[in-house]
């Protein structure tokens, strides 16, 4: 399978088809191919057994919109991002599944058009237009590409442009950087560890120690500071302690990644908002966030954690 090319050792694992993922990987699902009937229980199906994801990459020419809406849906709620490869696409009901990516990157072709209804019952079309609406309605989609949508005949395709990708922060990196085979760049990767990484953040604290513990090297530059990988998780611990309760989201059309080999920087802005009930209190801002990580075979290793407050609110 052309998607998992790249890794000499890839177990396929194809039992939950359309969603596939490389048994030595289970952090990156694919969905590829038609959304059916099975597709929503097949994907659960998986993370019951791998876990949830931090990607799910999509090629699919889309399908049942019922079943796209529910996959969405779950895609939101468990914090997982979206990525159509470069040279592949994501059509019709699968770009419901991209929107609701917590950062969604559309190297491929992502096409919208207006959902087909065969029985001619117009009760029905606006029903599941209604339906699609309320969903995506949540994911924060551009107003312009809803337009696109209504206004695009099902039997035709709107292809949202290069353009308007850098312009809605679908589109993270030069087109010289896409690697010919569809696969993520050593970037990409990086961008997604980056995103990843707050998202773990915003977990609840005991789970977001728990995954953070492996996410450092043993030496870490923790701030301008030279730290064990202990003391990086005790700093850890004792900001959770003080704000319990954070949503740290980061601004897709900011971050930029470059590699020397398999060390990468990413940078970019980080919306927080951090409260503490049981002190009442409340903070929130916008900062620079810098992470340096190492990308390994099975995922990646932070190295150098540091940024600046841009902003309180």
């Amino acid at each position: 399978m052309l998607l998992f090319a790249h890794s000499v050792s890839a177990q396929v694992v194809s039992k939950y088809s359309p969603i596939f993922l490389d048994e030595a990987d289970p952090s990156i699902f694919f969905l590829i191919g038609e959304i059916d009937s099975r597709t929503a229980l097949n994907f659960d199906r998986a993370m019951d057994e791998y876990g949830i994801p931090d990607v799910l990459v999509l090629t699919s020419d889309g399908g049942l919109v019922n079943v796209a809406l529910m996959v969405a849906r779950e895609v939101r709620e468990r914090g997982i991002s979206t990525l159509i490869p470069a040279d592949s696409a994501c059509y019709s009901a699968c770009s419901f599944v991209f929107f609701a990516g917590i950062a969604r990157i559309a190297d491929g072709e992502l096409g919208l058009h207006q959902i087909s209804n065969s029985t001619g019952d117009i009760v029905t079309g606006q029903v599941a237009i209604s339906d699609i609406l309320d969903v995506v309605g949540n994911f924060d989609v551009p107003t312009e590409l809803i337009v696109a949508m209504l206004r695009t005949p099902p039997d035709q395709m709107y292809i949202v442009s290069e353009e308007e990708k850098v312009e809605f922060g679908f589109f993270l990196r030069d087109q010289e950087t896409r690697q010919a085979d569809g696969t993520a760049s050593m970037e990409e990767r990086a961008v997604l560890a980056y995103i990843n990484y707050h998202n773990v953040w915003n977990l609840q604290n005991d789970e977001a120690l728990s995954r953070m513990a492996t996410m450092f090297a043993p030496e870490v530059d923790f701030y301008g500071k030279r730290l064990s990988r202990l003391d990086v998780l005790n700093e850890k611990r004792k900001f959770a302690a003080r704000w319990p309760i954070r949503n740290y989201v980061v601004d897709a059309a900011t971050l930029s990644a470059s590699c020397v080999e398999s060390i990468c920087t990413v940078l970019g802005d980080v919306v927080w908002d951090a409260r503490s009930p049981e002190r009442s209190a409340t903070s929130r801002g916008l900062a620079y966030f810098i992470l340096r990580v190492r990308i390994l075979a099975d995922g990646y290793q932070i190295l150098d954690e540091s940024g600046h407050v841009k902003q309180r609110y």
